[in-house]
């Protein structure tokens, strides 16, 4: 499938500098007692061979779910003029705010949403060093719009900007292809490993992903929007044990014939008893841890799938 991401990827225009910027919207709410805030990303890659509408609709759902969930929401997308692009420099730099608003205070929560592209590009630590800590020597990363100037989001770049104290935690929310290791956490649900020892920075706060596709997957997108994101919407109860959704999740993805597994992963070992994480105390996981859009009647592929 690699093949076809790169011939696609190569005939997409640099959408930088599409439309008028202006600052970015802070949905706010007083709603919970746990201080939270959110980084909403989307990359619809729009007037391109790989425009992704179903992003736009996507992360719009979780821009009005969040709020409901005592989130301030930040939004990057190129899907209007009205916010700030998802550019590589300001998708760092929105990071990087959120996980230093992070360390600043114990017990407070973030959220980072993603719907786009997701690449797999060979890891530079084979030509540095002589090996590679990826199994199939490929490194996961985003695909922000100026990827053409100045390089993908790759997960060792993500692993230096997801850094904040503990005694917070933080959930990410990938909905793009090859996304099963992206954050390179090295725990999956039930204890399970997820690959090589990667090294754990011990004093940062709780990181839990949900990805959308293993390493070497697509992820899929209908005329609803992102498969993921639908299945996460759909079976989000209240108090939910992550296992528990997660089947529901994998159910949903299914029954819509997608080949698609998506996962659950930590910096933190945990299991099914731990509780939904989007209802809990950030400051009880650092403790315990401590202790295809349809152009006709098919769907489309968020990366690889032909068209």
């Amino acid at each position: 499938s690699a093949p076809h991401f790169e011939q696609r990827l190569a005939a997409m225009t640099d959408q930088s500098a599409a439309g008028p910027t202006t600052n970015f919207n802070y949905l706010k709410t007083g709603a919970g007692k746990t201080e939270r805030k959110a980084l909403c990303i989307c990359c619809s890659y729009p007037g391109t061979q790989l425009a992704l509408p179903g992003c736009v609709r996507d992360q719009a759902a979780m821009v009005d779910m969040l709020p409901k969930q005592g989130y301030d929401v930040t939004f990057l997308t190129d899907g209007d003029n009205y916010h700030e692009k998802p550019t590589k420099a300001n998708i760092v730099r929105e990071m990087k705010k959120l996980c230093a608003w992070l360390s600043e205070k114990e017990g407070r929560q973030g959220w980072i949403s993603y719907s786009g592209h997701g690449a797999q590009v060979p890891d530079e630590d084979i030509q540095k060093v002589g090996y590679s800590e990826e199994k199939d020597g490929m490194d996961e990363a985003m695909v922000n719009i100026d990827y053409q100037s100045v390089g993908l989001l790759t997960d060792d770049e993500l692993k230096e900007v997801l850094v904040f104290s503990k005694g917070s935690s933080l959930m990410v929310f990938m909905d793009c292809c090859h996304s099963g290791t992206i954050l390179d956490l090295p725990y999956r649900l039930t204890h399970e490993a997820t690959g090589p020892a990667y090294d754990v920075i011990p004093d940062c706060g709780t990181i839990f992903c949900v990805s959308a596709a293993l390493d070497e997957q697509c992820a899929y997108e209908t005329s609803e929007g992102g498969v993921c994101t639908r299945a996460f919407l759909g079976a989000y109860r209240k108090g939910q044990p992550p296992g528990q959704m997660l089947q529901k999740m994998r159910a949903y993805a299914q029954a819509k014939k997608m080949p698609q597994q998506i996962t659950m992963n930590s910096n933190r070992p945990f299991t099914d008893a731990d509780g939904s994480f989007i209802d809990a105390d950030p400051a009880r996981h650092s403790r315990d841890a401590a202790a295809g859009y349809s152009r006709d009647t098919a769907e489309r592929s968020r990366d690889t799938a032909e068209t």
